[in-house]
């Protein structure tokens, strides 16, 4: 009896080493920065394959959270670019043990307008159906750059980047009241958002979990409008 409880428990052990295991090379939330006379922007998403002995069949599904009027956006996986009325994909994309996959690509046509449209795509392998979907929310910032360039004068934000602080030194001018840090990677995920309290023209960020490299850092007021952007070398 016991052995063949730890035969049915290698058995499960086995099985579930073997299922597929989907990644996706971005997660969480990413900025995509264009003009609104852009004809359009893209996003590549790359799936690898995790398994060594199991195939993927992905699956992707479309939610629109939140969208300026008058702008569009679709999708293409695999050898289909699907119309902006589709939401989910109808043929899934197979990847081999070890593979990858980067055919994804979301679109955007800002047509003129103005504005922040977020939109979320989820990705699900349908050869397991243990495992969750992973979701990557895109924000599409469609901006004219003189206005930004304007803000970043007037309010003259700089950033330093102590190592023995484990903080953010960031310097600015013409700033009172409540405001916020946020710090992106260089993909665009959001990696930290800090409330900030604006008014000596010094302010002084934690920063001790951020990993090494290049970060952008933008300095938001009381209504979350983004009033400078810096960007900041972590070492």
């Amino acid at each position: 009896m016991v052995r063949k409880i730890l035969l049915g428990l290698l058995a499960l052990s086995f099985f579930s080493v073997a299922q597929a295991q989907m990644a996706l090379d971005k997660e969480g939330e990413v900025v995509v920065t264009l003009l609104p006379s852009d004809f359009d922007a893209s996003l590549t998403v790359y799936i690898t394959n995790e398994s060594n002995s199991e195939d993927c069949s992905v699956a992707v599904q479309r939610e629109e959270i939140s969208t300026v009027l008058g702008t569009s956006n679709y999708f293409c996986f695999g050898v289909n670019c699907y119309p902006a009325s589709t939401d989910a994909s109808t043929n899934s994309q197979q990847i081999g043990p070890g593979g990858m996959d980067s055919t994804f690509k979301a679109y955007y046509e800002p047509k003129g307008n103005e504005g922040n449209s977020e939109i979320r795509y989820c990705f699900t392998d349908e050869n397991d159906a243990n495992a969750e979907p992973i979701c990557l929310t895109i924000t599409f910032a469609a901006a004219e750059q003189t206005s930004i360039q304007e803000m970043d004068r007037e309010v003259n934000l700089t950033a330093f980047y102590s190592a023995e602080k484990e903080a953010i030194t960031l310097g600015y001018a013409n700033l009172t009241g409540n405001g916020s840090v946020e710090i992106r990677d260089i993909t665009g995920k959001v990696v930290q958002s800090t409330a900030v309290q604006l008014g000596n023209g010094v302010v002084l960020v934690p920063a001790g979990n951020l990993s090494n490299g290049i970060h952008i850092v933008s300095l938001k007021d009381a209504n979350e409008n983004v009033v400078a952007v810096q960007k900041l070398s972590v070492y």
